[in-house]
C-alpha cells in the first residue's frame, strides 16, 4: 500500500510548495538579478527552518548559523541601503533632488546655483554611487565565497 500512498503524498507536498512559492514567482522577472537573489534567500530560509525543525543533519545549529549568515548577506544586498548617511549629508549640503527639463541629467538640487556647484555635487554623488557599488560587490563576493565553501554540507 505504501507504493500507492507515497506518490500521492509527494504530489500533495509539491502542490503545497508551489503555492508557498507563488508570491515570489508572481513578482519574478527573468531579466532582473534582484529576483534571483530573492528566490535564493527564500530557499535558504526554508532550508534553515526545516533543518532546525526536524534536526535532520549532523551539526544542525552550526549549519543553521551558516545559512543564516547567507540570508543576512542577501537581505543586506536586497535592501541596498549602502551609504544612506552619505546620501543624507549630500542632500543637506546641496538640497534634495527635484525634476528638471534637462535630458542628460534630469535632476537638480535646490542649493546648486552655478555650473561649478553642479559639477561638484554630481562628482560627490558619483563618488557615493561608486562606494555603494564597491560595498555591494564586497557583500556579493562574501556571500558567494561563503556559500561556495559551506553549501555542500547544508543538505547532507
Amino acid at each position: 500500500m505504501k507504493w500507492f500512498i507515497r506518490p500521492i503524498e509527494r504530489l500533495f507536498n509539491f502542490i503545497i510548495k508551489v503555492i508557498q512559492y507563488m508570491p515570489i514567482l508572481w513578482r519574478d522577472y527573468d531579466f532582473d538579478s534582484h529576483y534571483a537573489l530573492v528566490l535564493l534567500k527564500y530557499k535558504l530560509e526554508r532550508t534553515r527552518k526545516k533543518i532546525l525543525k526536524d534536526n535532520i543533519i549532523v551539526g544542525t545549529n552550526r549549519v543553521a548559523r551558516q545559512i543564516r549568515l547567507a540570508e543576512l548577506l542577501l537581505e543586506r544586498i536586497l535592501v541596498d541601503n549602502y551609504c544612506v548617511k552619505e546620501h543624507q549629508e549630500l542632500d543637506e549640503r546641496w538640497g534634495e533632488y527635484t525634476r528638471s527639463d534637462e535630458f542628460i541629467f534630469p535632476m537638480i538640487r535646490a542649493k546648486v546655483k552655478t555650473d561649478k556647484d553642479k559639477e561638484q555635487s554630481n562628482g560627490e554623488l558619483l563618488a557615493i554611487m561608486n562606494k555603494e557599488h564597491y560595498m555591494r560587490k564586497q557583500d556579493m563576493r562574501y556571500l558567494f565565497d561563503h556559500m561556495n565553501k559551506k553549501i555542500d554540507s547544508w543538505w547532507d
